[in-house]
C-alpha cells in the first residue's frame, strides 16, 4: 500500500481494498446505500458517505 485517498462510498468497487476505523478490508458490494467489508476475521456494513481506499505505487486503487 501507497497511501489512501478518501473517496465517495458510491465510487467503491468490489475488490477494492478500504481502510475503515485503523483496519483493511475488501468491499464486496455497494448496494441500496450502503457498502459492505469483509477481512478474515469480521465483516461490516457502513453508511458513512466518504471511505478511504488504499493505493497503488501509481495511485490507482488496490484491487485485491
Amino acid at each position: 500500500m501507497y497511501g489512501t485517498q478518501e473517496v465517495i462510498r458510491a465510487c467503491v468497487k468490489p475488490g477494492m481494498l478500504v481502510r475503515h476505523e485503523g483496519k483493511t478490508y475488501q468491499a464486496s458490494a455497494n448496494k441500496n446505500g450502503k457498502l459492505y467489508l469483509f477481512n478474515l476475521t469480521e465483516s461490516k456494513r457502513i453508511t458513512d458517505i466518504f471511505v478511504e481506499v488504499c493505493l497503488n505505487s501509481r495511485g490507482e486503487p488496490l484491487i485485491n
